[in-house]
């Protein structure tokens, strides 16, 4: 019979911790990514390896998986955008998305506030749970 070990394996893996705090920047305050995360973020893999010290290039699978598993997946009542062309649906996963996730703040600041609160409520909720275990 075959046994199965369980193994503990961080949240994000070994996803750098900077990184890490870029994409909460980037999902939370709307604030720009670096040159890395931006080709991570607009699904450019070859620039994104590109652009990748070692640390980064290693952990390019729990990047990804971080923004996959953690990042929104879709905008619940989005924003008034400058047009119909311009309506967001994910703040990630091709150059449009990441450009008009970073225009928000200017289009709608009023949402933009918003989203930002409700999510360092969320995170602070989440840190404080993963402080108790």
């Amino acid at each position: 019979m075959m046994e199965f070990v369980k193994y503990s394996r961080p949240p994000f893996g070994n996803a750098p911790p900077a990184i890490l705090m870029g994409l909460e920047a980037y999902f939370v305050e709307f604030r720009p990514p670096g040159e890395f995360l931006r080709a991570v973020l607009e699904n450019n893999l070859m620039e994104a390896f590109n652009r990748a010290d070692t640390w980064s290039a290693s952990a390019m699978a729990d990047i990804a998986a971080a923004i996959y598993n953690e990042a929104p997946a879709y905008i619940p009542n989005p924003p008034p955008m400058a047009s119909p062309a311009d309506v967001l649906t994910k703040p990630h996963g091709d150059p449009g998305n990441v450009r008009r996730w970073l225009q928000i703040p200017h289009i709608a600041p009023t949402w933009a506030a918003g989203w930002t609160a409700g999510w360092r409520i969320k995170l602070a909720a989440l840190k404080g749970h993963n402080d108790a275990s």
